[in-house]
């Protein structure tokens, strides 16, 4: 397992894959899911914001050994529930970390930030959480404002794959870049595009399968994703046990800047192709 930093939280070390729980699986299920991850060496969950908190506090104490495992817990910012609350359903520690979800509704945005960023500070200065982020739409617009509107964000998290990487009118490229600029670190979500980088057509299988080095589809997407050295984690929706150990194996050669030419040239041609088809 590789592992990588968020800038300002050095002493935290996170897997360059982070499993995501949703809404749609119970509480065994993930207590199986997150066992066999910890077993191979994750060391972050993402708690999706329609997902039960109280999943994230059943899992610490009877999911393997969770001590090294920090929880991305999401809050939806528009949410009527308090901040408070969620973190304590999700019986939130010193090591997890607060993602705000903001929807990119401008209006609903101003209305409900700066509270919400007010709860934030007050959490991590009580020592609740290590950190807070923010997810925001994959759009350089949405995402280089919020990065202005609070200097105490340590990452910001967005859906992201290397078609959306590669899609110059969304501007994530430089999102990236200007948030490394602030020491804001980067995490995608939805890296293999709801499952749309597993089974892709015909005509960008012949890609990879031409390419130098065979992989399978998702091993290609986040390979593209671990690539960029600005990234700390990729979160995907596992679909068994099974899945989470096939992801850890992959990320065993996730270096940065470690494709050759022709490879990261594969990848620019799906993605182009994947551009096309939408």
């Amino acid at each position: 397992m590789q592992y990588r930093h968020i800038p300002r939280i050095a002493e935290r070390e996170f897997s360059i894959i982070t499993p995501g729980l949703t809404g749609g699986l119970s509480v065994a299920e993930s207590e199986a899911l997150i066992k066999g991850a910890t077993e191979r060496g994750i060391t972050s969950i993402w708690l999706d914001a329609d997902a039960d908190a109280q999943t994230a506090a059943k899992i610490r104490s009877s999911a393997g050994d969770v001590r090294r495992v920090s929880f991305f817990i999401s809050y939806r910012v528009a949410a009527l529930d308090s901040l408070a609350k969620r973190l304590q359903e999700a019986d939130a520690t010193s090591k997890d970390f607060l993602v705000c979800v903001f929807s990119g509704d401008e209006d609903e945005r101003l209305l409900e930030k700066k509270e919400v960023l007010r709860e934030a500070r007050a959490a991590l200065n009580q020592g609740k959480i290590a950190g807070v982020g923010f997810w925001a739409p994959p759009r350089a617009s949405t995402i280089v404002p919020l990065i202005d509107a609070w200097d105490e964000w340590a990452f910001f998290a967005t859906d992201c794959d290397y078609v959306a990487l590669s899609d110059e009118s969304l501007g994530i490229t430089g999102a990236i870049e200007y948030a490394t600029a602030a020491d804001v670190g980067f995490v995608a979500t939805n890296a293999l595009a709801n499952g749309r980088l597993d089974a892709v057509p015909p005509d960008v299988h012949e890609i990879f399968r031409n390419a130098p080095v065979p992989r399978a589809h998702d091993e290609w997407a986040l390979r593209a994703l671990w690539e960029r050295q600005e990234l700390v984690t990729a979160v995907w929706a596992p679909r068994s046990a099974a899945d989470v150990e096939r992801k850890a194996v992959f990320a065993e050669a996730g270096r940065p800047n470690s494709l050759p030419s022709r490879e990261l040239a594969a990848i620019r041609a799906a993605a182009a192709k994947l551009r096309e088809s939408r």
